[in-house]
């Protein structure tokens, strides 16, 4: 080949290369399904579903920070204890084991108590009882999908209990 031939393929081919470039990043860049967007925050789907208003949701916001600023004490404490009480394995006293399971439950007492109290909370900021029942149902519904066994784990549907006719 040539000199000015293979000059000539080297010129179109960095063209080529460069227009693939060009249209691979447009072809991200206008893509409809972002795949690393960050999905909706269950905070924002909460005002949502509830729907608060643009004050009554940054009030909201604030009572979900002050609340987790609360609630990160009794965390701290409670991977504590619960480190505390399975240090005893193989060597504690029954008496031992007995008192810092009661520090354990009086700390997930606490916790609790305070879940309750934000979730007061937040429904004092509701305006009339559409909203406080849409609050309701949604933290009640929330709660049961926690308490929900994994997977794999959960007892047969009731339906599939019954006998066979």
């Amino acid at each position: 080949m040539k000199a000015s031939s293979k000059n000539t393929f080297l010129k179109v081919s960095i063209v080529v290369l460069v227009v693939l470039n060009l249209l691979i990043l447009a072809v991200l860049w206008n893509s409809t399904k972002p795949k690393h967007q960050k999905a909706d925050s269950p905070h924002t789907r909460l005002i949502e579903q509830v729907g608060f208003d643009k004050k009554q949701g940054e009030t909201f916001k604030d009572l979900v920070n002050q609340h987790r600023k609360s609630r990160k004490g009794i965390k701290d404490k409670l991977i504590k204890a619960r480190q505390a009480y399975f240090r005893l394995l193989g060597t504690g006293t029954d008496d031992e084991k007995k008192a810092r399971l009661q520090e354990l439950a009086l700390l997930e007492s606490e916790e609790h108590r305070l879940l309750m109290q934000h979730f007061e909370d937040v429904m004092a900021i509701c305006k009339g009882p559409q909203q406080k029942e849409k609050l309701k149902k949604l933290v009640v519904r929330t709660a049961s999908r926690m308490e929900a066994p994994p997977k794999g784990e959960r007892p047969p549907h009731p339906e599939r209990m019954r006998p066979p006719r």
